[in-house]
């Protein structure tokens, strides 16, 4: 603080004044027509001026610095008043989500996630006289029972179907050829549930649409229960040619046999991912790959990518957030940690884990482990609300959200 005592100070109506006490942030000015108290220096942005141009100098410097100080603890109180009213939406919101977690609502451009799930299941396919007409149209027909009123009857197996499921084409006693189901015939692009499509002259006809892997050298199965399958399929004399759904132990073993005897395959990543899983990521670059991966999906509302891509969101519970353009977006953790990730590769990854791709991510962004973020969760939620749908109070398992922040 400039020493004013005994200096000449203007003031815009009260004239020329002598300072003749000074206090720390205050100066007391005595003028002809009475003596007046004044806050230092912020007196001097308005009201006063010095009468020597050294003090005017000393005095605006001190005003420069007061401004200053002042703009910051402004700044700082906007913050934390920011900080506040966030922490209060955010508890709100946490008390409309008990109500309403775990469902899809609708929000914005009323969009609801289709029918998806996150896993790829595999299915026994026995076609016999159809399979070479079929392996050659890269489809599977699924022949229809029609009952005495007309309706046509199908086994559930062939809903249950999306595309990324694998099938085992079984042809008198061997397995043929190894399929990825590409598509049923949709009623739109952002829908998963089949609708007939028919195949040769038969309207109780339906078809699946396969990427056929033909065996090089077939693979006998003498494996009891899928003998068992067998006969029930000879037994289903009035509509044969249904899909059988296995469980993952009898598949990996089906899979071990296959590729034992057919190395090519392995090239395959989508079906390789089944038996010994999908390499981590190794870089920064790794990650962002596959959240471009995601972003596409996304941009592109085409179904079953968009609905998948969507649920691991909502579903996510370890993400990394990254600002983009002013807005976050978040990648969840269990598909962004795994090297050059796709939908299809994901489905059949069955060893996929968020305890393997945590500590990678971790590595590659140079920080630790993620961890809860109130002001995250706000834009987590926000950002759900852009998607069009609303963020479910905790991620799977009953988990709370937990954030990396790029």
């Amino acid at each position: 603080m400039v020493n004013l005592l005994g200096e000449k100070i203007r003031h815009k109506t009260l004239g020329i004044g002598e300072v003749i006490y000074v206090e720390e942030n205050y100066i007391t000015i005595k003028f002809p027509s009475k003596t007046a108290r004044f806050a230092y220096p912020s007196a001097f942005e308005k009201y006063l001026s010095p009468e020597e141009n050294k003090i005017a100098d000393a005095v605006n410097a001190d005003l420069a610095m007061a401004i200053d100080v002042e703009a910051k603890k402004k700044a700082e109180e906007e913050v934390q008043k920011a900080k506040e009213e966030r922490q209060q939406q955010n508890i709100r919101q946490e008390k409309k989500n008990k109500t309403k977690a775990g469902k899809s609502i609708n929000v914005k451009r009323k969009y609801v996630i289709k029918k998806t799930r996150g896993k790829s299941l595999k299915y026994l396919f026995f076609q016999d006289e159809y399979y070479e007409e079929e392996c050659k149209g890269q489809f599977i027909r699924i022949k229809g029972i029609k009952k005495d009123d007309g309706t046509v009857h199908y086994r559930d197996p062939l809903f249950d179907v999306i595309s990324g499921d694998i099938i085992f084409h079984c042809v008198k006693g061997y397995v043929r050829a190894i399929s990825i189901v590409k598509d049923k015939c949709f009623k739109s692009v952002h829908t998963d549930h089949s609708v007939e499509s028919i195949v040769g002259d038969d309207s109780s006809n339906l078809k699946i649409d396969c990427e056929y892997h033909v065996l090089k050298n077939p693979v006998k199965y003498n494996d009891n229960i899928i003998k068992k399958y067998a006969e029930l399929n000879t037994k289903t004399d009035k509509n044969k040619g249904y899909l059988f759904s296995l469980d993952n132990k009898l598949a990996c073993c089906l899979l071990k046999d296959v590729f034992d005897k057919n190395s090519f395959l392995k090239s395959i990543t989508v079906m390789y991912a089944n038996l010994d899983g999908m390499p981590v990521i190794t870089s920064k670059d790794d990650l962002l790959v596959n959240c471009k991966v995601l972003d596409e999906y996304i941009e592109s509302r085409r179904d079953p990518e968009y609905s998948y891509a969507l649920d691991l969101i909502k579903r996510g519970i370890c993400f990394v957030a990254i600002k983009t353009n002013g807005d976050y977006k978040f990648y969840p953790s269990r598909f962004v940690g795994y090297k050059n990730n796709s939908r299809l590769k994901h489905m059949n990854n069955r060893w996929r884990d968020g305890r393997e791709t945590n500590p990678v991510i971790s590595y590659v962004l140079k920080k630790g482990e993620p961890l809860p973020n109130i002001e995250l969760e706000v834009l987590y939620r926000e950002y759900c609300e852009r998607l069009g749908f609303e963020a479910m109070d905790k991620g799977s398992f009953g988990n709370d959200h937990k954030y990396w922040e790029m």
